[in-house]
């Protein structure tokens, strides 16, 4: 896990034409995985999940659901 918060944010507040918002985006995390099966390295499967609790800041430009992301990936070489 990871807490992610804005340095400054007078940026934000001049493209987006608010005021007023705040340094707290919030706690992100994530993981990945990856498989191959034993005695092969043609076949690689790789996953990944990512989540993002938002904060103060990131509710006053955007959403306060949680964001949600994932990946899989498959490679294959002969």
């Amino acid at each position: 896990m990871n807490y992610a918060k804005f340095h400054r944010t007078e940026v934000l507040e001049a493209v987006l034409f608010q005021s007023r918002i705040r340094h707290a985006i919030g706690l992100d995390g994530g993981f990945g995985l990856q498989y191959r099966p034993l005695l092969s390295e043609n076949i690689v499967l790789t996953g990944g999940f990512g989540v993002l609790f938002p904060g103060a800041g990131f509710k006053d430009i955007y959403t306060g659901r949680t964001q949600l992301s994932g990946f899989i990936s498959a490679r294959f070489v002969f």
